[in-house]
């Protein structure tokens, strides 16, 4: 339940199912992207076989969710009309898109949203698929070189957890003190994770530590501004009709410019290095201040609503 006070959007109960999924979620990329990895990483060590050893991980995973699925389907309590509303064939009905498209795009509010979402977290575009490719380069390409198992430690387990630990600090901020109080210092730790990388790229002989603790600054200064980007979705979608496809909207228009500039990734790397990339990252930080900045302005005079 989220209500404004003294201007500010503060959380009253969030003990949500969005919750309960981003728990889910970062548990599932901590097993995948972290404890597979390791394991992939110490099988191509010890079968000197890199075909072998990732077949036989995403055997073992898809025995995993096998075994899921079995436990969902013949254990678990249901009914025999589920918990979801019956749906035509072909989804949701052009006509109402339009007609929630029309209605936003004359709320300065949600237009205002709209805006955040496609440009708040502009400066990790950059980085979601340049960084793994920088820690696993080899030196004389530019990068880290880490080994399978330390590219799963680093990336896969040390930056799940820190991307943990900055979303939890960023919901009880928010909780405690409201939205506006945290948005701009969360714009500015946007900086961080390419100033991480930066800092990497001028030291790529350093030691595995050295690249989990920047790693791991980087990204709980993520998680933090995760936050954020959570609780602007939960006002977009509050007390609206229409709030399922609002949150799919949210949702799309966060992970379109990751989405465009993931796939420039290789012709980028063809024209600058790491080093200018990261710095790039670093700069468009400003990005996400101006946003935030912006939006702060038109909520301001926000009127008191339960």
């Amino acid at each position: 339940m989220v209500r404004w006070c003294d201007g500010e959007m503060v959380t009253l109960h969030s003990s949500t199912p969005q919750h309960h999924n981003t728990t889910t979620s970062i548990m599932a990329l901590l097993f995948g992207c972290g404890v597979m990895m390791m394991i992939a990483g110490n099988m191509e060590v010890v079968t000197r076989n890199i075909r072998y050893s990732w077949s036989l991980v995403f055997y073992v995973m898809a025995g995993v969710e096998l075994f899921l699925w079995l436990w969902h389907t013949i254990f678990l309590p249901g009914g025999t009309h589920g918990y979801a509303k019956p749906k035509p064939t072909m989804g949701l009905h052009r006509g109402e898109f339009r007609i929630s498209l029309r209605r936003m795009l004359k709320r300065k509010d949600d237009i205002t949203a709209l805006t955040f979402f496609v440009l708040f977290l502009l400066p990790d575009t950059l980085l979601a698929l340049t960084a793994p490719l920088f820690l696993i380069a080899k030196p004389h390409n530019g990068g880290l070189g880490l080994s399978p198992q330390e590219f799963a430690f680093t990336q896969g387990t040390i930056a799940i957890i820190a991307i943990a630990l900055g979303y939890t600090l960023g919901g009880k901020a928010i909780k405690k003190h409201g939205l506006r109080r945290w948005l701009l210092p969360s714009a500015l730790l946007l900086a961080v994770p390419g100033a991480a990388l930066l800092f990497l790229s001028y030291n790529t002989a350093a030691p595995l530590s050295i690249v989990a603790a920047a790693l791991a600054a980087g990204h709980a200064a993520l998680g933090f501004a995760l936050s954020m980007v959570k609780q602007v979705v939960v006002r977009f979608t509050r007390n609206m009709p229409d709030n399922t496809l609002r949150h799919a909207i949210a949702r799309t228009l966060i992970a379109t410019p990751f989405v465009i500039v993931g796939s420039l990734a290789s012709l980028m790397l063809t024209i600058a290095d790491y080093q200018h990339i990261f710095q790039l990252a670093t700069e468009l930080a400003v990005v996400p201040l101006i946003v935030s900045v912006f939006c702060l302005y038109l909520t301001h005079r926000q009127p008191q609503a339960e």
